[in-house]
C-alpha cells in the first residue's frame, strides 16, 4: 500500500485518515476543502464515483497539495449508495499498519479552519484512551455566504478506528459500532453544499429522492416554500470565512448576484426578522461557549490536554 510508508513516518502520534465521497457533478468547493485539510490529515481516501472516467473533480484532486505529497488514495467505483461508497474507503483504512488510527468524516463541500490542524496534531494525541469520538459544530449556509440557517452539532466528526465499524444508509449515512467516550469541542467549520442556485439544489435533492429520501422528495415539491423557510431561519454570519474559500465565494456572489439579492430581500422582509436573527445568533454563541466550559471542566485534571485545548481554541 502506498500509505504504508506514511504510516511508518507517523509512529509517535495518532494517524488521521479522512474519508470522503466525491460525486460525478462538478464540486466547486472541493479545491478549498482539500486545501483546508492539507496540514490536518495524514491520508485522505476518496471514492470519486467516476467509474474510471476522467472528471473535473479528479483533476482538482490531482492538483491538490495533499495528492502531490502522496497523501491521497482515490478509489474508483460506480455509485451504490453513500454508505457503500464510504465503506470502500473504510476497507482501505483497515489495511493500514498503524496502531492508533482516527477517521475524519468529511464531505467535499465542507471547509475547515486552520485550527483544525491543531486539533488533529495537538489535541487528539492528548485525549485519554477512553475517548473514541470527537464532535464539533458546522455552519449550514443556504443560498449565500452572508447568512447561515443552523449551527449543527456534527456527531462522529472524528472517531477512533476499529475493524467492526461500517457505514449504513443509502442517504445520510451513519457509522455504526464506533467505540469510546464522546467529547464535544466548541470548534466550528463550514458546510457550503447549499450555497447554490435553486436549480442546482433541485438537482441535488432529486438525486437524494431517487435513493429513497422522503425529505428531499418534499423539498422538490415545495422548493419555493422551502426558500421562504430558509429566509425566515437565516442568521447573519458575523464571523470570517476561511481564506481558502474566499475566491470561490467571490465568484458565486458575482455570477449568482440576482438570486442572492432576491434571497437577501426575502430575508429582510421577514416579520420581526432582525430581532429573531439576533436571538438565534446569541443562542448559538452561548451554546458553543457552554461546550467549551464543559470540556474544560471534564478534563481539568489533565494538564497536557487542557494546555493543548487552550492553544487550539485561542488560535482559531
Amino acid at each position: 500500500m502506498i500509505s504504508d510508508s506514511i504510516c511508518a513516518q507517523v509512529s509517535t502520534r495518532p494517524f488521521i485518515a479522512a474519508n470522503m465521497i466525491v460525486g460525478k457533478r462538478d464540486e466547486r468547493f472541493l479545491t478549498a476543502c482539500l486545501e483546508s485539510l492539507k496540514d490536518a490529515v495524514d491520508l485522505i481516501v476518496i471514492n470519486d464515483n467516476s467509474e474510471g472516467r476522467a472528471t473535473a473533480n479528479l483533476r482538482i484532486i490531482h492538483d491538490s497539495a495533499l495528492y502531490k505529497a502522496g497523501k491521497v488514495i482515490v478509489i474508483t467505483s460506480g455509485f451504490e449508495g453513500f454508505a457503500a461508497c464510504r465503506n470502500k474507503c473504510l476497507d482501505y483504512v483497515s489495511g493500514l499498519s498503524h496502531p492508533d488510527i482516527w477517521v475524519l468524516y468529511c464531505d467535499c463541500d465542507e471547509v475547515h479552519t486552520e485550527g483544525f490542524a491543531r486539533i488533529s496534531r495537538e489535541l487528539i494525541p492528548n485525549l485519554p484512551e477512553t475517548v473514541g469520538i470527537v464532535e464539533a459544530y458546522v455552519y449550514q449556509f443556504h443560498r449565500t455566504d452572508g447568512y447561515y440557517s443552523t449551527l449543527d452539532h456534527r456527531k462522529n466528526l472524528l472517531f477512533r478506528f476499529n475493524a467492526k465499524i461500517r457505514w449504513r444508509g443509502d442517504v445520510h449515512e451513519w457509522p455504526y459500532d464506533i467505540e469510546g467516550d464522546r467529547v464535544v469541542l466548541p470548534y466550528r467549520y463550514y458546510h457550503y453544499g447549499y450555497v447554490a442556485s435553486l436549480g442546482s439544489l433541485n438537482e441535488k435533492w432529486a438525486m437524494y429522492s431517487s435513493l429513497g429520501d422522503s425529505e428531499s422528495t418534499d423539498r422538490i415539491k415545495n422548493v419555493y416554500a422551502l426558500n421562504h423557510k430558509h429566509a425566515s431561519e437565516a442568521i447573519v454570519f458575523r464571523h470570517t470565512h476561511p481564506s481558502v474559500v474566499h475566491g470561490m465565494l467571490d465568484l458565486i456572489n458575482e455570477t449568482e448576484m440576482d438570486q442572492i439579492k432576491a434571497f437577501d430581500d426575502m430575508v429582510r422582509r421577514v416579520p420581526m426578522g432582525r430581532f429573531r436573527r439576533s436571538v438565534r445568533y446569541l443562542n448559538n454563541e452561548l451554546k458553543v461557549w457552554l461546550r467549551g466550559a464543559s470540556f474544560m471542566r471534564a478534563f481539568r485534571g489533565n494538564a497536557e490536554l487542557v494546555k493543548a485545548y487552550r492553544n487550539v481554541m485561542s488560535r482559531k
